[in-house]
């Protein structure tokens, strides 16, 4: 699966890193939706660091 995404910091990096890098499944497999639910709720809850972060270069 690939994911685009824009991030700032190191910590969000890895974070992401990781959940991409998680195997997720086929979208056939059992629990792919919950995954898939996951994944976007974690970019939902991540989405106000990162515009942070990204006002704050746009400052520098």
């Amino acid at each position: 699966m690939n994911i685009m995404f824009v991030c700032t910091d190191n910590f969000t990096r890895s974070v992401i890193a990781e959940f991409c890098m998680k195997d997720l499944g086929a979208p056939d497999s059992e629990d792919f939706v919950e995954q898939m639910k996951k994944l976007v709720h974690f970019f939902y809850e991540a989405t106000p660091s990162i515009i942070h972060n990204l006002e704050q270069r746009a400052t520098l």
